[in-house]
């Protein structure tokens, strides 16, 4: 592993981590986000995971002696990637962003004000976020928590069949290094590494969380096709039923019905395999009618007639909102 031997002229208090991989012209666009903080005690540590020579020599153009780059000799994952990062980092706090996503200008300003009021090592201070796919952006999460709502129940409970309610995407990320070091990520986990941290995290007998309101990270949604992005249904099956202590009986039978039955149908599975699911969110959760239907929806509805209809609800939704400021508009 090689450092490069930048100084710094104080100890940062947030230490900012991002992890990549041949993604030079991404990973800039994350970085030069991060260096734009109107929050500047901080440091930016980019991990490039495994031999990237394009990628260091992209970073090495940034005259910016709060850069610090972490270069691995070998690929070890993101996961882990992260971790390398966290324990590379100076800062108190540490602020996790992907390297295909941006912050806005006051990002960390807003997380440290919540952190540093808090008495609580062990908080988490998360953010809204801008979902932008190619026609259109999304405000997620569209809820913010309840108070003492458990992590599970605010990450997959939903309140109706669209996306969005609870969310919390790896680059909202705001946490102490004390809990990072005590709760890393697990070394090897192919997906969902971000729900893995944050419904252990929570488990901390100390931790407690919080989301910000305003949308303070831009999610892209129509990136590179992902690891995390691709079915494999019966991997966060397993994933689940190892973990199971972590959720509500409640939050087992949304997970199974909003991760594992869409993936499953998407791999063109047998009907058995949508039975079995169904059955154990009923039988090992606590299944509702509206988890019911999610099942019922993802697997029986087309995904391009899903698609059809989340778009029309939207143009709808938009056109109501024009009409209503129309006939707003004071009489000249």
């Amino acid at each position: 592993m090689a450092t490069d031997d930048r100084k710094f002229e104080s100890i940062p208090l947030v230490s900012a981590v991002i992890p990549t991989l041949n993604r030079p012209v991404l990973v800039l666009n994350a970085v030069k986000s991060a260096l734009r903080q109107t929050h500047a005690n901080m440091e930016v540590i980019v991990v490039v995971d495994g031999p990237d020579y394009e990628t260091r020599a992209a970073l090495a153009r940034i005259e910016d002696n709060r850069l610090k780059v972490v270069a691995l000799d070998e690929s070890v994952g993101g996961a882990e990637a992260r971790n390398c990062g966290i324990r590379a980092a100076s800062g108190k706090w540490i602020a996790l962003l992907d390297d295909d996503d941006e912050w806005t200008d006051d990002k960390i300003r807003l997380q440290v004000l919540k952190g540093e009021g808090s008495a609580n090592p062990y908080h988490m201070v998360f953010t809204r976020m801008t979902a932008r796919f190619e026609n259109d952006d999304h405000l997620w999460p569209r809820r913010l928590p309840n108070l003492g709502e458990p992590m599970s129940e605010y990450l997959f409970t939903r309140k109706g069949l669209t996306f969005g309610d609870g969310f919390l995407q790896t680059s909202s990320f705001f946490a102490s290094r004390q809990l990072f070091l005590e709760i890393p990520f697990r070394k090897g986990q192919k997906r969902f590494q971000d729900t893995d941290w944050l419904l252990r995290a929570n488990a901390h007998p100390r931790a407690s969380f919080e989301v910000l309101p305003d949308p303070l990270v831009v999610y892209y949604m129509d990136g590179e096709n992902t690891v995390s992005r691709k079915p494999d249904w019966e991997y966060l099956y397993q994933w689940a039923r190892s973990n199971r202590e972590l959720f509500t009986d409640r939050a087992y039978s949304f997970f199974l019905a909003t991760q594992c039955v869409p993936r499953a149908a998407q791999q063109k599975e047998r009907f058995s395999v949508f039975v079995k699911l169904l059955r154990e969110s009923i039988v090992d959760g606590a299944a509702t009618f509206i988890s019911f239907a999610i099942c019922c929806n993802l697997w029986f509805v087309p995904a391009n007639l899903r698609r059809d209809l989340r778009e029309a609800r939207a143009n709808w939704t938009k056109r109501i909102g024009r009409a209503r400021s129309f006939l707003a508009l004071p009489v000249a």
